[in-house]
């Protein structure tokens, strides 16, 4: 059986990332929940609000005649 004497390669990014580049990173990410948060949450109330005034109450059962 044949073995192998060099060590597997290591499988990763051959260089670290810039220090500039992680906080890019973190700006980018904290300025798109920032934008995209308000949004969401105007959808979920429009959604809500168009689900609300588009179902109306029906009975159950017939009304009893006045006597």
């Amino acid at each position: 059986m044949p073995t192998h004497s060099t060590p597997l390669p290591v499988v990763g990014p051959r260089h670290a990332a810039p220090p500039g580049r992680d906080r890019l990173s973190a700006f980018l990410t904290a300025s798109w929940t920032a934008l995209h948060l308000p949004v969401i949450v105007l959808l979920g109330l429009s959604a809500h609000h168009q689900a609300e005034a588009g179902s109306p109450v029906v009975a159950t059962a017939p009304d009893l005649p006045v006597s």
